[in-house]
């Protein structure tokens, strides 16, 4: 079980991930350390999977809550974890003798955050409560009047409290109201069934594209005509298949040659990650995570045990959160995107746990939840070994953290302070030309945010681009557009937005380039002519009139 690490979204109050636990044990079936061969066992994990893997891969900038027992934490295992972003969790078997609270002091003095797992308040635990940040309480194993109580009195100390085991949106709302910090279950994954409302046009849109992948032979005109009407899912297609994942000759800027590019494989997977973030507006960002690397977990497990219906496989992880994103109950929404049976019976619990495809979606379901005896089991009836199951899941997520990375906003460079080593010349990162067109822009406020504007495009340069339109874009969204005929594109952060007589102007930075390079635009000679032009010309007309005080200039 050396290599066997999953993990389990903990939530902040606005439904934003806070941390993940790593979920492992030191051996299957045993939840807790018992400080000898549990405890090596232990050791075992954290320096194969932890160390091996990578925490960034698990976790990436999040907090990483890690199981000690004694043994562990005596031994002063956490020296191969970074504090900045640790959580030592203590299980409830370790009891509070001296050496245990010295220990405890001792990591605090680190830098380490300390938590208390399944805390239950018992005679002699509030030697633990001085040494700890956080205590987790199980929702579903204490009585609500309780736990108000212990919430109360817990944060009257300065402790921070995590609701665990949150199953439904009900119990997250309530633990929300009674001052819980942070929440750890399934709740997100749960829908919220509103009977009788009809579904949104974009939805609308993500559904027909989803039936598409159920077909034995892919319709590439429908496609064609679906992604056509929708300016949105047209950009995301062009920038995926002109990216650097890409090898190709030329920019491509038809729809039908792009989707013929990506092949039916390829295009299944780009609308996977066109729809699920339209989808899954309103919603937590870790439920497009969660179903991403479901999917890819799925497929890598089919295709290690040679099952060759992977494709089957990638649909059943994707769709297995499709209630949650539609907020229906599964069997409904099943139906709304016409699932082919053999997935839709596997989802439903209908199908034969004999038949592959449920094997496989049993084997995902337990590595997330950490059961790692049903994992071991399944992963059997497979001919699969627990290194290469793991290293499935490992290999998922890096997938799915790169796609949300292309996803999300862009990280801004705006950097002003002098600490941050950046001025506003260095942000510009070279001169803007002028040149115009009304193009179509999508931006939002929020990562699921996604509204589409016309904007007159005003300058450009390599890493930014200044834009007028009606609608008033507020600083800090991400925005993205394609000029097809000057053959720039890009997905940035609007740095300002300002009142220019009855428009607004935003300027937006681009991270990762716009694609532009005046000397080698086509357009580029054109604008370097007029510029000249209008230079000389402004050049006679300051020589034929009084000196005037000069205006400032907008920064750009």
């Amino acid at each position: 079980m050396d290599a066997l690490v999953a993990r389990q979204a903990i939530f902040d109050r606005h439904r934003r991930v806070y941390g993940y636990e790593l979920l492992f044990r030191s051996t299957a079936g045993l939840n807790a350390f018992d400080g000898t061969e549990g405890g090596h066992a232990t050791r075992q994990v954290l320096a194969n999977s932890l160390l091996v893997i990578g925490l960034e891969n698990l976790v990436g900038t999040k907090k990483a809550f890690v199981n000690f027992g004694r043994g562990p934490l005596l031994q002063g295992w956490h020296a191969s974890l970074p504090r900045e972003n640790t959580v030592i969790e203590l299980l409830e078997t370790v009891e509070p003798d001296a050496e245990v609270l010295a220990a405890c002091r001792k990591l605090r003095e680190e830098g380490y955050q300390i938590a208390l797992d399944d805390f239950v308040f018992r005679p002699g635990c509030e030697a633990l409560l001085d040494v700890a940040d956080l205590i987790k309480i199980e929702i579903q194993s204490i009585p609500r009047p309780e736990q108000k109580i212990l919430v109360r009195s817990s944060k009257a100390r300065g402790l921070r409290v995590l609701a665990e085991k949150v199953e439904t949106y009900e119990e997250f709302e309530w633990a929300r109201l009674i001052g819980y910090d942070y929440f750890q279950g399934y709740f997100f994954a749960r829908p919220v069934i509103i009977t009788g409302t009809e579904i949104r046009p974009v939805v609308a849109t993500c559904l027909q594209l989803l039936r598409l992948l159920q077909s034995p032979e892919f319709d590439f005109k429908k496609l064609e005509g679906i992604v056509a009407k929708d300016m949105s899912l047209t950009y995301k297609l062009f920038r995926y298949v002109n990216s650097v994942m890409f090898a190709h000759h030329g920019n491509i800027q038809s729809i039908r040659r792009a989707l013929i590019e990506l092949g039916e494989d390829g295009v299944r997977r780009w609308v996977t990650i066109a729809a699920l973030p339209r989808l899954a507006q309103n919603k937590p960002a870790e439920l497009v995570n969660c179903a991403l690397v479901r999917a890819q977990f799925s497929e890598n497990l089919a295709r290690l045990s040679g099952d060759p219906g992977y494709s089957s496989s990638y649909l059943t992880g994707m769709f297995s959160l499709l209630d949650a994103l539609l907020d229906r109950p599964l069997a409904e929404a099943l139906e709304e995107v016409g699932l082919d049976s053999q997935v839709k019976e596997v989802l439903l619990g209908t199908a034969s746990p004999n038949s592959p495809l449920a094997r496989i979606h049993t084997l995902a379901q337990a590595y997330e939840a950490g059961q790692w005896e049903q994992v071991r089991q399944s992963a059997l009836t497979l001919g699969l070994s627990e290194e290469a199951v793991s290293r499935a899941y490992v290999e998922s997520t890096e997938w799915a953290n790169e796609i949300l990375q292309g996803l999300h906003i862009s990280q801004s460079s705006d950097v002003t302070s002098p600490a941050g080593g950046k001025t506003r010349k260095e942000r510009r990162q070279g001169r803007r030309d002028a040149i115009s067109g009304s193009i179509a822009v999508v931006w939002g406020a929020s990562p699921q945010e996604e509204c589409v504007s016309q904007a007159s495009l005003v300058d450009v340069s390599a890493f930014g681009a200044k834009f007028r339109l009606t609608a008033r874009i507020p600083a800090g969204s991400w925005l993205m557009f394609n000029h097809h005929k000057a053959g720039i594109s890009g997905r940035g952060t609007v740095r300002y937005c300002r009142m220019v007589k009855s428009s607004y102007e935003i300027g937006v930075h681009f991270s990762g380039g716009t694609g532009w390079n005046a000397a080698s635009n086509p357009f580029g000679a054109h604008l370097r002519n007029l510029s000249g032009a209008i230079d000389r010309l402004q050049a006679v007309k300051s020589s034929a009139r009084p000196a005037a005080v000069p205006d400032v200039a907008a920064d750009k």
